[in-house]
């Protein structure tokens, strides 16, 4: 904890640097594996409470912590252990004078929060093929097809695409399979993911010349610029600048 040293070089007591320990050991603890061995972090908010046995103590805490520099070294350990949204966590520090006679790991208290947040604003852009829209703004989750609707042998409706390429006699169009994608938003990561549905002719991602195929299990989370094949349809993902 280099940053606590920093801040309490002149100190005496190095009781904050203990419970920071502690604080980061419990933060590492909710971290969640999930498939491919990535880590996240599945809360977006932390209330920490830390009780202080004198407000001499407040005062040493909250010069060693403070609102900002807990957050900003909380966002460091989260990227240090490659969690792709710790740029979202917000965190607020709130102190207590109470009796504080124990441990370190039991001076303060964690209240782990995940508060909905706008989508953010991404569109897909038809490049290559015919379909509808050909601006397609993005939804917790998009359906990519040929036709509108698909029914089964019996006529019954199964899907209905969001994006919708034309039933047209084109090599293009016919490429992309009537149930061809879907693309849906990862709260966790905070993107875009998108995924193939079993096509015959296969969904990819290019990206700076490198193509990466989506399957149905395994998705590819999207980045600005990318550029989605779906047969030999072609649309691009697009993210505005942030103001």
């Amino acid at each position: 904890m280099n940053w606590l040293k920093k801040i309490l070089a002149d100190q005496s007591d190095a009781e904050p640097i203990v419970v920071a320990n502690h604080l980061c050991r419990a933060i590492e603890d909710r971290l969640q594996v999930i498939q491919g061995g990535r880590k996240i972090f599945p809360f977006n908010r932390l209330i920490i409470r830390l009780r202080c046995a004198t407000p001499e103590e407040e005062s040493t805490f909250r010069a060693a912590f403070g609102d900002q520099q807990l957050q900003r070294h909380l966002r460091e350990l989260l990227q240090r252990h490659e969690v792709a949204t710790w740029r979202d966590l917000d965190v607020t520090l709130e102190t207590t004078i109470a009796p504080a006679d124990a441990p370190a790991s039991e001076r303060f208290e964690i209240s782990y929060l995940q508060q909905e947040k706008p989508l953010p604003d991404a569109t897909l852009i038809v490049t290559r093929g015919t379909a509808e829209p050909t601006r397609c703004p993005l939804r917790d989750l998009i359906r990519i097809g040929r036709t509108e609707e698909v029914l089964d042998l019996h006529g019954r409706l199964i899907r209905r695409n969001d994006l919708v390429f034309a039933d047209q006699q084109d090599e293009i169009n016919l490429s992309v399979g009537r149930i061809q994608a879907r693309i849906e938003f990862d709260p966790a990561r905070a993107c875009f993911v998108l995924f193939d549905e079993n096509s015959r002719h296969g969904t990819a991602v290019e990206r700076g010349g490198r193509m990466m195929t989506a399957t149905q299990q395994r998705g590819i989370a999207l980045q600005h610029g990318d550029l989605l094949h779906l047969g030999r349809a072609r649309c691009q993902f697009v993210v505005p600048p942030l103001d």
